[in-house]
């Protein structure tokens, strides 16, 4: 799913900030397309800031959804890519359960979203995509969940397996959030788990290369709009 601002591209000499966006006014300030993130179908050099959250790991081709991205960001737009670095011990528990009561495969397919393997070659292939100024860091967020014994049943169902564990019953599936209750009670606090988790932060800039492709038209620049990248599926 791709996302991107229609909302007033630039402050009026009386706006001091940019609106917020809220549930109440997301649809009037955010308009939602679905498309293939290898060919968005967007203009070239249409947007100037993009964020794509998560969602670098899904591609099934990483470098040609970079290509893409590059293709429709205007020359100096800005970047901010962020992929999980490692499974959070709520997955990892997640992750032992199921090796106990589904087996390995389908362990190891949770875990799958957290072992992403392109932080080594990252910065190499988006220098060959023309991103220039790349930075690569790893950061620790907390990831607070209230009510643990009704948010994480969710949370096993926001999973890749989730509809694969809903299969295996309803006391399979029960076993699976006690033992994941039992294996994070490191983290409770109160009413809550606190849980860390680690990402990778990816922030760039699309290098000018207009003057490459200025004897075809090459890219424009459209003014300020803004793309956000998340793969379908």
């Amino acid at each position: 799913m791709l996302f991107r601002s229609t909302g007033p591209q630039q402050p009026s000499q009386n706006q001091t900030r940019t609106r917020p966006i809220n549930r109440s006014n997301i649809r009037a300030i955010i308009d939602f397309q679905v498309c293939d993130g290898t060919a968005t179908g967007f203009d070239d050099g249409e947007f100037t800031f993009l964020v794509c959250q998560q969602g670098l790991q899904y591609f099934p081709d990483e470098d040609a959804a970079l290509a893409e991205l590059r293709r429709v960001a205007a020359g100096g737009a800005r970047f901010v890519f962020t992929v999980w670095s490692r499974p959070s011990p709520l997955i990892v528990a997640l992750a032992n359960s199921l090796r106990v009561h589904a087996g390995a495969d389908l362990a190891k397919q949770s875990l799958a979203p957290f072992a992403w393997a392109g932080a080594e070659t990252i910065v190499d292939r988006m220098s060959a995509a023309h991103y220039i100024h790349i930075n690569l860091e790893e950061l620790e967020v907390n990831r607070v969940l209230d009510d643990p014994e009704q948010s994480i049943p969710k949370e096993i169902m926001s999973t890749p397996v989730g509809p694969s564990v809903t299969a295996m019953g309803k006391a399979v599936f029960d076993k699976v959030v006690a033992e994941m209750l039992d294996a994070t009670r490191r983290y409770r606090h109160d009413d809550q788990l606190v849980i860390p988790q680690h990402t990778h932060l990816i922030t760039v800039v699309a290098a000018d290369i207009g003057q490459l492709h200025r004897a075809s038209g090459g890219c424009s620049w459209r003014g300020c709009r803004s793309l956000s990248a998340v793969p379908q599926g």
